[in-house]
């Protein structure tokens, strides 16, 4: 058994279509049938959402809870827009304290979010490769935060999701698996092509041996 979650109405339209629903408080889209719900962008509405429709919807715990989107890749890591990622390891990459010249994680200093400010999320063998990536709310549209960034954990790709949903997962004992594309990369405002972003992010999604 599976649950879709996707961060954005954009998102989901451009996937599935226009046909969106809002039942009990909850915003869905619909794939083969069955309701993708649409979490809200960012941290604070993907925990939110995820853990109030666990609350009110238990699942058997051989569910698997798939989290799809577009993502931004850091130029460092050799990415290409198109490409397609499995995520391992989801950081708490702006949980931090920002001196001149880098990212001092709040787990450094004391106040970890949760162990290491990482979240391990369940990496199925789909056929994807697998990388790491950062959770932000601060998007790194600048070449410093990017590489800020990309220096702190070394991770390929950057979201504003996967960490909060990895660690609500966690809380339920189910697992989270992530697959992202890549839309645009970090460290630039105009560089961005959704349109191949989502069209390889459907194509992975009609791949998967969801049943």
């Amino acid at each position: 058994m599976y649950k879709i979650f996707v961060p954005s109405v954009k998102e989901a339209k451009l996937l599935f279509g226009g046909n969106i629903s809002e039942v009990d408080g909850f915003t869905f889209a619909d794939y083969r049938g069955s309701k993708v719900i649409i979490s809200g962008v960012g941290k604070t509405n993907t925990a939110l959402t995820l853990t109030r429709y666990l609350f009110l919807n238990p699942l058997p715990k051989d569910t698997l809870l798939l989290l799809i989107g577009i993502a931004g890749a850091y130029a460092q890591g050799g990415l290409k827009i198109g490409d397609v990622r499995m995520i391992r390891w989801e950081f708490f990459a702006d949980e931090a304290m920002l001196t001149d010249s880098e990212l001092i994680g709040v787990d450094e200093i004391g106040f970890p979010v949760c162990p290491g400010n990482k979240v391990k999320l369940y990496t199925p063998d789909w056929g994807f490769e697998v990388c790491n990536s950062n959770t932000v709310s601060l998007i790194a549209a600048s070449p410093l935060l990017s590489e800020l960034y990309y220096k702190k954990t070394g991770a390929l790709l950057e979201s504003m999701e996967g960490a909060p949903f990895g660690l609500a997962a966690d809380y339920f004992n189910l697992r989270a698996v992530q697959v992202r594309s890549i839309s645009n990369f970090t460290g630039a405002k105009d560089e961005w092509d959704i349109k191949k972003g989502i069209t390889a992010l459907k194509d992975a999604l009609d791949s998967l041996p969801l049943a």
